[in-house]
């Protein structure tokens, strides 16, 4: 049995054509890197996921984005449901939404990532408005005990 190759792709935004290796260069960009496991290594053991949303005011603030004028909140939704599409049908993933208290309005238990489960979180995820100032800071203690 021969091992399978990882894929490693990047990219450059903008694209740098040509490099002059005799003198110091400082690219200003950003750079993509994607790992992609073999297929027989995509499988693994389910794991529960608690995330930590911080949706106080500041999170309506517009993010630091040269495309569009979307907000940090915007990005975090977006982020929120990129990660919940990685999650196989036998991962478990709960959130503790919190600004300057926990907001139980928008806090699920732990869910299993089914079909139903999935679009219930993705929904919630849909209805986080940013509100409130952030005096609280919720530790992984508190956490556990939202979803337990």
């Amino acid at each position: 049995m021969t091992p399978e190759k990882v894929r490693v792709s990047i990219s450059m935004s903008p694209p740098i054509l040509l490099i002059d290796y005799s003198r110091a260069l400082t690219l200003n960009g950003a750079a993509v890197v994607r790992v992609e496991a073999p297929s027989s290594m995509k499988n693994h053991a389910p794991i529960d996921l608690v995330t930590l949303i911080n949706i106080n005011q500041s999170m309506s603030w517009p993010a630091a984005s040269q495309t569009e004028m979307s907000s940090r909140l915007d990005l975090l939704k977006n982020a929120m449901k990129f990660i919940i599409r990685q999650l196989g049908d036998d991962d478990r993933l709960a959130i503790v939404a919190f600004n300057d208290q926990v907001i139980k309005e928008y806090t699920t238990g732990i869910l299993e990532i089914s079909d139903i489960g999935r679009m219930a979180i993705e929904k919630k995820v849909d209805g986080l408005v940013a509100k409130g100032d952030t005096a609280f800071k919720p530790s992984l203690e508190h956490a556990v005990k939202v979803c337990a």
